[in-house]
């Protein structure tokens, strides 16, 4: 006798498409990878000892991923994030032979992989003893031998980002043929 959740399951997985009882199935996997990225500087003399820049970047980026099964249980993903860059820096000599440089920047990386699979636990009749936000969106991820894994797979959902304030300050002096930075 098939259990139950296996009927419901093989309702979702695709005929063969060759001929053969074994490695009868191909297909191509649908990706779309589609970025946008912006770059601006503005630079700024002020007389001949002081520069200042600012400049700034970003980056958007939208992959959707689908699976071997084309069906929704197969670990199907959509991916949104970002980066964003700005930094500011000032140059001041202070003679021809001393120099300093301050720079201040703020850098954002953010990342939000969730899963596009439409069929959940309980939608196949499995139990969920632990249900939460993540458990009751997609089924659980079911590894049959021989087979590529169904459901939503450990890398989804991620909500995922990192900040960064880095600051500088260098200086330089010149002695004759000599260098000394810190």
């Amino acid at each position: 006798e098939i259990s139950p959740v296996s009927q419901k399951l093989n309702a979702f997985m695709p005929g063969p498409n060759l001929p053969g009882l074994t490695n009868n199935y191909v297909t191509q996997i649908p990706l779309t990878y589609n970025s946008n990225s912006y770059d601006g500087r503005i630079d700024q003399n002020f007389g001949d000892r002081t520069k200042i820049y600012v400049k700034f970047n970003t980056s958007r980026f939208n992959v959707t991923q689908g699976s071997l099964y084309h069906t929704g249980i197969g670990d199907d993903r959509v991916s949104t994030n970002y980066t964003l860059t700005a930094a500011v820096s000032l140059t001041h000599g202070f003679s021809p032979t001393l120099l300093t440089e301050f720079r201040v920047a703020y850098n954002r990386w953010y990342d939000n992989v969730e899963s596009a699979d439409k069929v959940t636990n309980q939608q196949l009749g499995i139990a969920n003893p632990n249900p939460d936000w993540i458990s009751s969106q997609v089924m659980a991820w079911v590894n049959i031998g021989g087979m590529s894994a169904i459901g939503a797979g450990t890398g989804s959902p991620i909500i995922e980002a990192d900040n960064i304030f880095p600051v500088a300050n260098t200086w330089t002096k010149s002695l004759n043929k000599h260098s000394i930075k810190w």
